[in-house]
């Protein structure tokens, strides 16, 4: 006998279901970024506008010694450059 996917009461989903989802989901997205991260991350960054930049102001606070303070700038334009369409 199987688990049944949806208890039927209120329509929601058998948690181990939920589960056996995810767990198979990051499977899959671990092995495909393992395989493919490189390629993804370039054509990423060759569709936003400005992310050579961003990357190379990265690049630069992490060179010249990290703080709290340069952290969060870099964080800010990650977070900007990842909300540009």
């Amino acid at each position: 006998m199987g688990v049944a996917a949806m208890d039927g009461a209120d329509g929601s989903c058998d948690p181990r279901i939920v589960q056996m989802s995810a767990r198979t989901m990051y499977a899959v997205l671990e092995e495909t970024a393992r395989d493919h991260a490189a390629a993804a991350v370039e054509t990423w960054v060759t569709a936003k506008g400005g992310a050579e930049r961003v990357r190379q102001a990265v690049h630069e606070i992490a060179a010249s010694g990290l703080t709290l303070s340069k952290l969060a700038v870099a964080a800010s334009m990650l977070g900007d450059l990842a909300r540009t369409p």
